[in-house]
């Protein structure tokens, strides 16, 4: 594939995840202005619920096919792979709703929460569809159908949070808001599944020769999310159990990753993928480390400043969108931020393509035993702030781990895969620009003016140390500075 064709699909899923959540934050600001403190904590924790059972229950069948369907000729064997997919996950869907059900006292009286008991057994339906939806945008990108997985992922965001927020507007309980949600969700699956089989038809049956190849590739990979999964909700579950729900819904919407930068990571990591396991499966080392070298970069560039930007004006972002009350939530946030820049060294993309998913096990593993002890002291030693510094304290010791065993295990320099710096240039200009803008922000009062003033001061000071410090490639410059470009050609 060429890799001007590359680039634009991972322009398109970007631009279309980041319509979706657009769509969703959207959603959250509704919920925030107009639920109570009470309210919007429940939601958040079955949101938190369904996203963590979702997660562990996927058993990493959803990024197998990233992994498998690339390296497949023949349609037949691929419909028979993504059927057995699509069977394995309904039925772990259906056991997490009963499960939910079943389970929906005890998690009420863990999580503090009383209002939880008769709540989840409406809601149940959600952890089956969150688990469906799991599926349908990784198996359109590995049938290289980047538009088709974007357009999903827009007309599920935006139809289920118009659904939610019409309910909550009417004055409907937060029980058929939730149930709304759940049949929007399966609506849009029903049609996702409708389009696939006009692609590649459904074969919904198990083949143990596929399974077993799956299960080897997917068994570890899922551990690994799982842990890794529960690790990254340490805090917040932490909270639940510690603090009443007033307190977690400040916590949590504090305890919130940037959403553009998260979105250009995971989607970039999701397009180039196939490409990369392709390479790595030809043995050809150097297309591999080229695409993935050049994709950090590109990523790298774009996030260091977005994330750094949020850090420095998150007092002013989250009064804007959510009122005076969330200005509480800012530290979290600015420590969220920081959490957020290990996902540019792109672990999980290149363990995958790799095949190393037990490595990935190893390291997560090690960071949910370090994260779990250091919320536990402090959450006691700190308080409300304890649990993200500790998330934050326990990621860098899994990214430090992580490039240590890539070098160790593939024979190959660990600068080939990341251009540190670069990624130092980036953080560097990145920070003063902060610093500047940090301080504009907080002489004036009016949320959207220091936005306003911090961002133009932050943009100002960010381009001028990346032109002085020559860290921009030509190609870059282009992107960035189209008009200069051309006069100066």
């Amino acid at each position: 594939m060429a890799r001007s064709d590359l680039a634009n699909k991972v322009l398109s899923f970007t631009a279309a995840n980041i319509s979706a959540q657009v769509a969703t934050t959207l959603v959250g600001i509704f919920l925030a202005r107009t639920l109570s403190l009470e309210d919007l904590g429940t939601y958040r924790q079955v949101i938190l619920l369904v996203n963590m059972v979702s997660g562990i229950f996927s058993l990493g069948l959803p990024l197998s096919l990233l992994y498998f369907l690339p390296r497949m000729e023949d349609d037949t064997e691929k419909a028979r792979f993504a059927g057995q997919t699509l069977l394995g996950l309904t039925i772990m869907g259906a056991v997490a709703s009963l499960g939910a059900t079943l389970f929906s006292g005890v998690i009420a009286l863990r999580f503090h929460n009383e209002t939880l008991g008769p709540l989840l057994p409406v809601a149940s339906p959600l952890f089956l569809t969150g688990l469906l939806i799991r599926y349908i945008a990784p198996l359109f990108l590995s049938l290289d159908r980047a538009r088709l997985a974007g357009l999903f992922r827009i007309a599920q965001a935006f139809g289920v949070g118009l659904v939610l927020v019409v309910l909550v507007w009417m004055g409907q309980p937060l029980h058929l808001a939730l149930l709304g949600m759940a049949i929007a969700e399966g609506a849009s699956i029903a049609v996702a599944l409708f389009l696939q089989h006009r692609i590649l038809p459904l074969r919904l049956h198990l083949q143990r020769g596929l399974l077993k190849a799956q299960m080897a590739y997917a068994l570890p990979l899922a551990v690994s999310g799982m842990v890794g999964l529960l690790s990254r909700q340490v805090d917040q579950i932490m909270i639940s159990m510690y603090m009443d729900p007033q307190r977690f819904a400040l916590y949590s919407i504090g305890a919130t990753e940037i959403p553009i930068v998260m979105l250009l990571v995971r989607s970039a990591g999701s397009v180039v993928l196939p490409q990369l396991s392709a390479s790595w499966g030809r043995h050809d080392d150097e297309a591999f480390t080229s695409l993935f070298s050049a994709t950090q970069r590109k990523v790298s560039l774009l996030c260091i400043p977005i994330t750094v930007a949020f850090i420095a004006l998150a007092k002013p972002f989250l009064v804007f969108l959510y009122g005076d009350s969330f200005a509480a939530s800012a530290n979290v946030f600015r420590i969220y931020g920081l959490i957020q820049l290990n996902r540019l060294f792109f672990f999980g993309i290149l363990l995958q393509a790799l095949g190393l998913t037990r490595m990935m096990l190893l390291g997560e593993l090690g960071f949910m035993v370090a994260n779990i002890i250091g919320n536990w002291l402090l959450l006691r030693w700190i308080g409300f702030l304890g649990p993200a510094i500790a998330t934050e304290l326990a990621g860098l010791m899994v990214v430090g781990f992580y490039i240590w065993q890539i070098g160790r295990r593939t024979g190959v320099r660990r600068r080939a895969f990341y251009r540190l710096g670069d990624l130092l240039r980036f953080g560097g200009a990145s920070a003063v620009g902060g610093l500047v803008a940090w301080g504009v922000s907080c002489t004036i009062e009016l949320p959207l003016r220091a936005l306003v003033g911090g961002g133009v001061v932050y943009m100002a000071v960010v381009l001028s140390a990346l032109l002085m410090s020559r860290a921009l490639q030509p190609d870059e410059l282009r992107w960035l500075l189209p008009w200069r470009w051309r006069r100066a050609q």
